[in-house]
């Protein structure tokens, strides 16, 4: 067999697989727990009675962060899952980074037999940026598949368009899932759960698991032009496209919409 794209219904959810699933609605609800912790404090008797109106804000923002944590809970609990794996190889949703609102009859799936899979790497990235506000640090996870053969053209320009479709809809940060070379495929370990220890147990045997990776790149005030050319495609590329804009606008001197129109045109969609 070799790596094909499947429907939705050939997803297998069985007890037999394991799905890595997206948990990131757990930062909405800690954050609700949070300010609930700090609306409480602010209505705890004191000397001068309850305290109403120190205790509104927090309580607010306790509710809608609640709120939208159990929607997104319950809105992604069909869709919102990056791979399964079981003993055939995995299946990864292709559909992962259109967001919430693909519904599970319209999930795109790449099946990638166990003997496609030719090693697997972890990879840890880390980029210091300049922002608006000073630099700012990223620190990215990622697994590395290595393919025994080239994927079709077909689902590289697929990957790509679904990619895209993701930087435009106003997203920023590495793409979910990315073809780095046509046997290279990445996927971002971004609040998915089980962890990359459980996935790399789960498919290292019979596959060759390398050491982990560490990126790490250089500061952009340190780069020539050619180097900085190099720099903001791999930006532009991995789905950095907000912060690709912004030294691009430093680098071109031109406005933001220039700016995007020129990095377009020079990098493409991926």
């Amino acid at each position: 067999m070799s790596v094909s794209l499947r429907h939705a219904e050939n997803a297998p959810i069985t007890r037999h697989s394991v799905v890595f699933r997206d948990i990131s609605y757990r930062g909405l609800l800690y954050g609700g727990m949070f300010f609930g912790f700090i609306a409480l404090y602010a209505l705890m008797p004191k000397g001068s009675g309850l305290n109403w109106h120190t205790a509104l804000v927090p309580g607010v923002l306790a509710l809608v962060l609640s709120a939208l944590g159990v929607w997104r809970c319950f809105s992604c609990r069909k869709s919102g899952w990056l791979m399964i794996a079981d003993a055939e190889g995995i299946y990864i949703n292709m559909s992962y980074s259109e967001g919430y609102a693909v519904k599970h009859d319209r999930i795109s799936l790449l099946f990638v037999p166990r003997e496609e899979i030719a090693a697997l790497h972890r990879v840890r990235e880390a980029l210091r940026l300049p922002h608006r506000f000073g630099a700012t640090r990223y620190h990215f996870g990622y697994l590395d598949i290595t393919l025994s053969n080239p994927v079709p053209e077909t689902i590289l320009t697929e990957r790509a368009a679904m990619n895209d479709r993701y930087a435009a809809s106003g997203k920023s940060g590495p793409f979910p899932i990315r073809f780095v070379t046509p046997r290279l495929l990445r996927l971002c370990w971004n609040a998915i759960q089980p962890g990359e220890k459980e996935a790399v147990r789960l498919l290292s045997p019979p596959h060759t698991m390398e050491s982990t990776r560490t990126v790490s790149y250089p500061e952009w005030d340190r780069l020539d032009v050619a180097q900085r050319d190099a720099f903001l495609r791999e930006l532009w590329l991995m789905g950095m496209r907000t912060e690709a804009a912004f030294l691009g606008r430093l680098y071109f001197g031109v406005s933001l919409r220039k700016t995007m129109e020129t990095l377009r045109d020079k990098f493409g969609c991926e």
